[in-house]
């Protein structure tokens, strides 16, 4: 993410609180990886073992090849959170917040699994290490989730069908006056 605020505080907990209760959960081999320009908010700070600060990476591609499972802890905001979408468009098992869901709340525990405190987020993820059959089911509803809210062809048909409709003027428009003016 980004170096804004809220993305520095979902990272910080992340790596903070959510992270070590992952290493006690006696899941082995496991990467944190953090990626974009909130690296630079988090460098010289303690890491945790297994934490790697990326920082911007050129091939995104190549990124979402490396993971399996993207964690977004994120607690204020609004919109839509692109990394989120991102993930989903990858087909990848995303856990995040009601706040990181906002703009896609139908897909909730289905296409993404919820998480609002630490330890939740951190049961939630091992639960997907641990049972690749479960990562297999969330990343494929992620995918077809996304696949039909997400598609060109879906976010934009409302708007090629308006223009592909005749523009009808309204008889009261007028091209070179304001509702506004005084007359």
């Amino acid at each position: 993410g980004s170096g804004m605020t809220p993305n520095t505080l979902a990272a910080r907990e992340l790596i903070e609180k959510i992270w070590p209760v992952m290493l006690t959960s006696g899941v082995a081999g496991v990467r944190l990886l953090v990626a974009g320009s909130v690296c630079e908010q988090l460098r010289g700070s303690a890491l945790p073992p297994n934490v790697l600060l990326l920082g911007v990476v050129s091939n995104l591609d190549a990124f979402y090849d490396d993971v399996d499972i993207l964690a977004c802890p994120i607690r204020i905001g609004g919109g839509l959170k692109i990394k989120n979408v991102e993930a989903l468009c990858r087909g990848k098992a995303l856990v995040t917040t009601a706040v990181g869901a906002e703009g896609m709340e139908e897909g909730a525990r289905t296409a993404y699994l919820l998480a609002e405190d630490p330890t939740e987020f951190s049961t939630t993820i091992a639960q997907l290490l641990d049972d690749h059959q479960l990562r297999q089911q969330v990343s494929t509803a992620a995918l077809k989730y996304a696949q039909s809210h997400f598609e060109p062809a879906v976010t934009f048909a409302a708007l090629m069908a308006a223009l592909d409709s005749p523009v009808q003027p309204s008889s009261d428009f007028h091209p070179f006056t304001s509702p506004y003016d005084a007359s």
